[in-house]
């Protein structure tokens, strides 16, 4: 759902920071798009 709304430039960085980077930042960049998207998600619900 919300991954289909990406520009596929973003997927491009995504995935040459994966290619390039240690477990640590990878799991580090997930756990930061995960907050975003559930601080997103709770604001837009208290907004309906």
């Amino acid at each position: 759902m919300f991954l289909n709304f990406w520009p596929s430039f973003l997927w491009t960085e995504l995935k040459g920071m994966i290619i390039e980077a240690d477990p640590s930042k990878i799991l580090n960049s997930y756990y930061l798009l995960a907050s975003c998207y559930i601080f997103l998600s709770i604001k837009c619900n208290s907004f309906q």
